[in-house]
């Protein structure tokens, strides 16, 4: 089995190779019996830093690659209704490393879910929602696509669609009328047990049965 030799002195019954003489300034020699892989000032290596995202390659003077994905990202990877989160982009590369894209750089674009817009330099701004809800979102660079889902919380109430400051929380209207339900007025009493909405709301009860109802 070939020997695997780096930078630093070796020397075996075979050969002997000095440290000055290892670096093949970033070329590799071989023979039968061993396996040089030079690197420019004898220090090779991948470096890496999250934020800002930076990647550093020692030792090489030029680093052929190809990109093999888009990938998206945002931190956290959840924003409150009516709030902003900022989207990041890299490109993942075919040694696993990335390289940072400018935001500005990318076609954003929303695919689902409650995000009002997406500007154009990657900040996405959400919409209301009546429960904690996914929204997926796409960016286009130098021809690779890259998907990610991020969740809109449900931080206000009460104030989503035509139950937007009715005094009753959307999640609850919805749990027992489905959207935008004229039934869900808090003044109604759909199920006739005469007890309005609105009453059954703050006691606890379920609005649609007239078994479920509070007894004086």
């Amino acid at each position: 089995m070939p020997a695997i030799v780096r930078a630093g002195p070796r020397t075996s019954a075979n050969y002997s190779i000095a440290t000055d003489t290892v670096d093949s300034g970033g070329a590799r020699a071989t023979s039968a019996i061993y396996l040089n892989s030079g690197s420019v000032g004898g220090i090779a290596g991948i470096a890496t830093v999250g934020a800002p995202a930076e990647t550093l390659k020692a030792g090489y003077i030029g680093q052929l690659y190809e990109i093999t994905a888009l990938q998206i990202a945002a931190i956290p990877a959840t924003m409150n209704e009516g709030g902003t989160r900022q989207l990041a982009a890299a490109e993942l590369l075919d040694d696993t490393t990335t390289l940072a894209v400018p935001a500005a750089s990318v076609a954003w674009s929303v695919v689902s879910g409650p995000l009002a817009s997406i500007g154009s330099g990657g900040l996405a701004t959400a919409g209301p929602v009546y429960q904690n809800t996914p929204a997926s979102v796409q960016g286009v660079h130098a021809g690779f696509t890259g998907n990610m889902t991020l969740t809109v919380l449900d931080t206000l109430p009460d104030n989503y669609g035509s139950y937007a400051g009715d005094g009753l929380d959307d999640s609850w209207q919805f749990q027992y009328f489905g959207l935008n339900n004229p039934l869900a007025a808090p003044g109604l009493d759909p199920d006739g047990d005469e007890q309005s909405n609105y009453f059954e709301f703050t006691a606890g009860i379920i609005p649609t049965d007239p078994a479920s109802r509070f007894r004086f």
